[in-house]
């Protein structure tokens, strides 16, 4: 069910593949095992079937939505949602990964490759039955994503050398957008969802768009053109999206999709808990972690389900250090204290907390050794723009304490470790709350952290809460989430250039007339911004991918992220449905339901 921009690069599975001999199961055949490799074949050779209307698919979402418009929101629980509910111009072809028509039909580039036509379908309608046309999609881009007031996570990525993409249209179907410069990810920034003017131009005019699709918005309010409209929103409980009468897309018989009438999100975030009901028939389809595995795999005949093992998530799982340097003009204080400032500052501090952190025993405890070992920023199971050549830190415990006492962070005689002003060292590490995984994951890095002399507390708050610390109130001195999984390193600027407002360490902060409050920023964060500004616009995939290299090995120097084992993608299916297309990409994919307006209920399943 992700979205285009994070499906894998077909060559890394098979890099993968070659790696570690990974293996699934052929929904078709409980018994035989498949590589990756077979997988592709069996993933070209699909056909859907004619299916049979009516019935719910039931699916675990781990939180809730922090919001429901897609361009405004860096939740993947929003978009494990969203996804459904709204469309893009074009869409990645889960089995070759290229790009097709989607609400573009089909579309044109000039030869220098600065100029770019979309002609868009007539037949495409939101859900509340207004036809989507290119004013749409010019509204999308120029009055959302382009909005300094809405601060879109996508307004970094649609930019070249810091320009706007020119987007016009000429009439109501065709979209043409001009390039200041080369923009070598163009076709996976043009495929993001589309939102209809009707309903959200006065929202979006008054900087009120975020709270006016809010998680407790009304949902008649969040209209898109996906299989799937939001019908009922119960926070903590469950999001029920209903099929969309007016969605364009047809079977090969011409019969309207989707098929199923329903999908349920159960928010359910603690894992036991996902897996009984999983194992009980409640939930249809979820990723389930490797500590589950054993339990589950020998009950799938049983229980009439299948186990799916495919390769290691696209997730960054991570602990950030707060490196904020900045003063809150309200109070005059720093965000973050004099001393805490120093030290989360310091490159030798934070590589000694990555060499502090046992992976193994994360690996073996926590995942059941159904993990891999740390990737860094990207990994090499990510394709193309990974550096072969990067070692990852490792557990030297040794090594740590070197590296603390080479800059005076010496231990008393009771072991206490202090600063070289006599600061004792001690912090909290924030992480979300209420996922018996996550505790025991911290509570492993948090004896690893006290091996070195620190005080170390864990605080387990609501991801939500967590968010907003980082980006509103900078409240935090260490927190510990993930990220999503990109198919290019572009869309992950935001994140990691010290000018965006969603730079995690020292974010960029903007006074009350939208202009930047000046702060300092280090001579090797100015060239990170650089190398994706050089990047985006090199359209040379070796060249760019060198640029990409040298931000991975300044990102491993720094060490402002620690990573943290990698979880296999372990995902379970009722056997219940039909037309489920297995391909080689499902760990990015995180789903067996990619294609949900094709998948249908068989009748004895029918409720």
């Amino acid at each position: 069910m992700r979205k285009y921009f994070i499906f894998a690069l077909i060559a890394a599975f098979f890099v993968s593949c070659k790696q570690n001999e990974t293996k699934i199961s052929n929904a078709q055949d409980k018994t035989d095992e498949y590589t990756l490799a077979q997988l592709d074949s069996i993933g070209r050779a699909f056909v859907p079937e004619t299916g049979e209307y009516g019935g719910t698919i039931n699916i675990i979402l781990a939180s809730d939505p922090d919001g429901f418009c897609p361009a405004l929101t860096n939740s993947g629980y929003s978009m494990n949602v969203l996804e459904l509910i709204f469309d893009g111009l074009i869409r990645r072809n889960p089995i070759d990964l290229e790009y097709e028509p989607n609400i573009a039909k089909d579309w044109e580039v000039s030869q220098d490759g600065l100029s770019w036509k979309f002609n868009l379908r007539d037949d495409v309608y939101f859900c509340d039955g207004v036809k989507l046309t290119a004013q749409d999609v010019l509204f999308t881009f120029n009055d959302v994503v382009y909005s300094e007031k809405l601060n879109s996570p996508l307004n970094y990525n649609f930019r070249v050398d810091g320009e706007k993409i020119a987007v016009s249209a000429p009439d109501s179907f065709t979209v043409e957008f001009k390039l200041p410069k080369p923009f070598a990810p163009f076709l996976t920034v043009v495929g993001m969802s589309i939102l209809p003017k009707h309903l959200y131009e006065k929202h979006a005019a008054e900087a009120t768009l975020e709270s006016f699709l809010s998680s407790g918005t009304d949902p008649k309010n969040v209209v898109g053109s996906g299989p799937f409209m939001l019908s009922k929103v119960e926070l903590g409980q469950q999001i029920i999206l209903a099929k969309n009468p007016y969605f364009w897309k047809k079977d090969a018989q011409g019969n309207a999709l989707p098929y199923l009438d329903f999908v349920r999100f159960a928010i359910i975030q603690e894992p036991n808990m996902q897996t009984m009901m999983f194992q009980n028939g409640k939930i249809d389809h979820y990723m389930l972690s490797g500590e589950h595995f054993p339990h589950l795999k020998p009950k799938e005949k049983e229980g009439n389900f299948k186990l799916y093992r495919v390769g290691p998530r696209w997730y960054d799982r991570f602990f950030v250090f707060n490196q904020n340097n900045q003063v809150d003009e309200k109070t005059g204080k720093p965000f973050l204290a004099p001393q805490k400032q120093k030290w989360f500052r310091s490159k030798e501090f934070r590589q000694a907390c990555a060499y502090a952190i046992n992976y193994d025993d994360i690996i073996k405890i926590v995942f059941n050794g159904l993990a891999y070992p740390p990737a860094g920023v990207w990994g090499n199971h990510k394709g193309k723009f990974s550096d072969p050549n990067i070692k990852q830190y490792y557990y030297d415990l040794q090594k740590a304490d070197s590296l603390l006492n080479s800059i005076g962070y010496t231990r008393n005689a009771d072991g206490v470790r202090s600063d070289d002003e006599g600061n004792i060292i001690e912090f909290t590490i924030t992480t979300s709350a209420g996922i018996e995984r996550i505790a025991k994951m911290f509570g492993i890095v948090r004896k690893d952290l006290e091996q070195l002399g620190f005080k170390v507390h864990l605080d387990f708050v609501e991801f939500n809460t967590m968010i907003s610390r980082i980006y509103n109130t900078y409240n935090w001195d260490i927190v510990a989430f993930s990220l999503g999984g990109i198919v290019d390193p572009h869309f992950g600027t935001s994140s990691n250039i010290p000018t965006s407002q969603r730079y995690i360490i020292n974010p960029q902060r903007k006074d009350k007339n939208g202009r930047d409050i000046p702060k300092e920023n280090r001579d090797y964060e100015l060239r990170v911004a650089e190398i994706f500004e050089e990047a985006v616009k090199e359209m040379d995939e070796e060249k760019r991918a060198q640029l990409y290299f040298e931000w991975q090995n300044i990102d491993k120097e720094q060490c402002h992220f620690v990573y943290l084992p990698i979880d296999e993608v372990i995902l379970g299916l009722q056997n219940k449905f039909g037309n489920i297309h297995l391909t080689s990409n499902l760990n990015s994919m995180e789903s067996l339901i990619h294609n949900i307006d094709e998948i249908y209920l068989k009748s004895p399943d029918k409720k």
